[in-house]
């Protein structure tokens, strides 16, 4: 199913596109092209997840639960002044 030029109309102004007339038919079949991918996508099932396809990125420890350290010990690494981190000026 193509693009209608409404369509097309509407999704430039969604993002603030503006295209010469003679660039219009030229767009229109990238994203008819665009509109193409999404819809195969759709129809794909994705109710039920299939075994085998799901891939983790990362995998999570077990959480250990640790004491606390000490303020002294973290504020060693930093400069400080009194209660207060001490950072260097970035915009001039």
């Amino acid at each position: 199913m193509s693009i209608r030029r409404e369509e097309f109309d509407h999704l430039a102004a969604l993002a603030h596109l503006k295209f010469d007339e003679e660039e219009i038919p030229a767009f229109m079949a990238e994203f008819d092209e665009l509109k193409g991918f999404v819809d195969m996508i759709g129809e794909e099932n994705t109710d039920e997840g299939k075994a085998g396809e799901y891939l983790p990125l990362f995998s999570l420890r077990e959480d250990e639960v640790r004491p606390p350290r000490e303020r002294a010990q973290i504020l060693s690494n930093t400069g400080t002044s009194g209660e207060f981190f001490e950072v260097r000026q970035v915009v001039r």
